[in-house]
């Protein structure tokens, strides 16, 4: 996983590890298009967000946005 998260606890949030993995799988696939794999890691940790929000972990989340603006989509 991308050292983009590295200080990041991730222990309450494992989806996102499946966000990560579902994007390297995308971007290994043969005839992938970029723009479609990020747009749906976008959409995978949107959703992972929206759940964990509503639990305890919401400054991680804020963390993951943050780290994540500009990185792989604006």
């Amino acid at each position: 996983m991308s050292s983009l998260f590295s200080q990041i606890n991730l222990t309450d949030m494992p989806q996102i590890v499946e966000c990560c993995n579902d994007h390297d799988i995308c971007y290994d696939t043969c005839k992938a298009n970029r723009t479609e794999c990020d747009l749906e890691m976008k959409s995978c940790i949107s959703n992972m967000c929206a759940g964990a929000a509503e639990k305890e972990s919401t400054s991680d989340v804020r963390k993951i946005e943050e780290a994540l603006k500009g990185t792989f989509f604006s």
